[in-house]
């Protein structure tokens, strides 16, 4: 299973930390949050799009699907 640390975690645990080696890891963690932060909010409303179409195709997948079982009805029927 993998394992995650929030921000804040890996705040506190590099307080904690103190060689060389832990302090350049929670730097580098640091960098990695502060980036993934820049993209979610350049990139904002494309997730918003991409959202809103996949719910559209949920809708349509549900009116095929009833319009589907109703087009077997009427062949079972003949």
């Amino acid at each position: 299973m993998p394992y995650a640390f929030t921000e804040q975690g890996i705040g506190m645990l590099s307080g904690l930390l103190k060689n060389e080696i832990a302090i350049k890891v929670s730097i580098n963690i640091m960098n990695a949050f502060v980036e993934m932060r820049k993209f979610l909010m350049l990139n904002g409303q494309i997730f918003e799009r991409l959202t809103k179409v996949e719910y559209k195709m949920l809708e349509y997948e549900k009116k095929f699907d009833i319009l589907f079982n109703e087009l077997q009805k009427d062949e079972n029927f003949k």
